[in-house]
This record gives C-alpha cells, sequence and structure tokens, in this order.
C-alpha cells in the first residue's frame, strides 16, 4: 500500500464523502456537482447572492458563475430577482426545490457522518471531529467569511 501524508490523507477521505453524498442524492432524483452544493451553502446561508459573488465564493470567473447559475436557474433550483442594494444586478435564490435539495444534502450528510461514527466508534469520530477542527482553526479556515469550495 502506498503511504500517504496527511494532505493527501484528508483530501482523499473528502473525496469518498463526497462522492457518496452525491450517489446518494443522485438516487434520489437531486444531481448535482459539488459546485452546486457549495453555491446553495452560499445562497442558503446569505438568502441570496449575485453573479459576482458567487464567482468570489468559488473562487472563479464571474463568466463560470454565471453559467453554473444559468443551469441552476434552468433545472429550477434557483431563481433570480432584483438586488435591493444593486438595481443593476440580479441575486440567485434559492427556490422551493433548491430548498428541497439542501434539505436532502443535510440529512444524506447525517446519514454518512453516522456511517463514519459506526466505522470508527464514538470515541474516535468525536476525536477526529475534535482533530479537524483544531486544524480547521489553526489554518484560519473557520474566520468568517466561510469559504466552503472545493479545491480547484
Amino acid at each position: 500500500m502506498v503511504a500517504f501524508g496527511l494532505p493527501e490523507l484528508l483530501l482523499l477521505a473528502t473525496r469518498a464523502v463526497f462522492e457518496r453524498t452525491h450517489e446518494r442524492l443522485a438516487a434520489q432524483g437531486v444531481a448535482l456537482r459539488p459546485a452546486h452544493g457549495y453555491t446553495f451553502q452560499l445562497l442558503a446561508s446569505t438568502g441570496g447572492a449575485s453573479g459576482a459573488e458567487v464567482a468570489e465564493h468559488l473562487g472563479v470567473t464571474k463568466q463560470a458563475a454565471s453559467q453554473l447559475l444559468d443551469g441552476l436557474e434552468r433545472a429550477g433550483f434557483i431563481a433570480r430577482q432584483p438586488d435591493p442594494r444593486n438595481h443593476r444586478a440580479r441575486l440567485a435564490v434559492l427556490t422551493d426545490q433548491g430548498w428541497a435539495a439542501v434539505r436532502a444534502a443535510t440529512a444524506v450528510w447525517a446519514e454518512v457522518e453516522a456511517e463514519a461514527a459506526q466505522l470508527l466508534g464514538p470515541d474516535r469520530a468525536q476525536a477526529l471531529r475534535a482533530a479537524l477542527l483544531q486544524l480547521a482553526e489553526a489554518g484560519g479556515a473557520l474566520t468568517p467569511p466561510l469559504r466552503l469550495r472545493p479545491v480547484w
């Protein structure tokens, strides 16, 4: 077996969790990519965001964010409405279908976390959670605004 460093193991574990999550969501009829989930997290936590804000959040160009939002709008997950902060801009907001996807993802995350606790045992799972929290805090990752986005 190949020896992996901690960064590789964190990425591999994250990938496994994301793949399992997306497989389960797809089985429920919610076929999304990770970038969609990161976008939903932003919209759910802020109540809506402009294309520029989505681009900044995802670390992509405004054009890429616009294309992503166009696809989510065509699929019925988001709607665009006038931005009260800037009358020339439009806000992307979650629709009922988008909120249903958020609820489905939240339920799947809870299942995946429960499975990890079962695999590791409750004490090791709690120790892992505490260690990951400590690493995130030490790296400044928990300083607002949180940048939950893909590693491009």
